[in-house]
């Protein structure tokens, strides 16, 4: 299993941090349960906690946001297929393939992680103005 470096978290056990590692990297929980050597009753408990819970989301996001640099950084590998297609012709098919699919997916990838952070700053917004108004509503006569 590679490393996937998801750091201590603040109420999860060793255990439950390599459970989390393998989430990241197995096909299925009961993989996943196999691989970070416990049951996978276990791993189903854990999953049902909040604090594993968060850092599971955690983990993920530190994951995306590594694929995500990676993209980047392989972004201006594309370009540069694109620009020497333009100037010199045409590449072999499978680089203009491949800078195609990397230019989209970073897209893509930039697109959802702007949506993600709308729609958490939406949430915000609702969930303060659900107490404010909460907090300024009259008693109910008794």
């Amino acid at each position: 299993m590679a490393r996937i470096g998801i750091g201590k978290r603040e109420g999860i056990t060793p255990s439950q941090q390599r459970a989390i590692a393998a989430l990241l990297e197995a096909r299925d929980v009961q993989a996943a349960a196999a691989a970070a050597g416990i049951p996978a009753r276990s791993l189903y408990r854990w999953m049902g906690e909040e604090a594993f819970r968060h850092a599971l989301l955690e983990a993920q996001g530190e994951l995306l946001r590594g694929v995500l640099r990676r993209l980047t950084h392989a972004s201006s590998l594309a370009i540069d297929v694109l620009e020497r297609s333009m100037r010199e012709g045409e590449p072999l098919p499978q680089q203009l393939r491949a800078a195609d699919i990397t230019l989209s997916r970073l897209l893509k990838a930039q697109e959802i992680l702007s949506m993600e952070s709308r729609l958490e700053a939406l949430e915000n917004v609702i969930q303060v103005e659900y107490v404010n108004n909460w907090r300024s509503m009259p008693e109910e006569p008794k």
